[in-house]
């Protein structure tokens, strides 16, 4: 699954960096500065609707969750591999470091 997550993510972010750009090169009082809003949320809101569809959760921009039932494997890009983990019972969402959470807890989804 990541693999396919990383290249619609790289996608999106392909589509998303120029928008961004332009939106940030304009005045505030730029009239076409709306208009660039809504493509960038448009860029987000498909990216995040397709990793919902997947079955994951969006954390934020360009970061998804996988459940695993006890937490979650997190990722974000441009990360190239699954390498951290949230605690369902962290209330802070902190990402903790795979392999670590697999050598101290031996949980039943590794």
């Amino acid at each position: 699954m990541l693999p396919v997550v990383c290249k619609v993510t790289r996608l999106a972010v392909s589509d998303f960096d120029p928008v961004r750009e332009r939106y940030r090169n304009l005045l505030d009082c730029d009239p076409r500065k709306p208009q660039l809003a809504l493509q960038y949320e448009k860029i987000v809101r498909l990216w995040m609707t397709k990793m919902e569809r997947f079955g994951l959760v969006a954390r934020g921009l360009w970061a998804v969750d996988f459940d695993t039932g006890d937490g979650y494997l997190s990722w974000k890009y441009p990360e190239l591999r699954l390498a951290f983990f949230v605690d369902f019972e962290d209330p802070n969402m902190t990402r903790q470091s795979l392999s670590d959470v697999l050598a101290e807890r031996l949980p039943f989804w590794a």
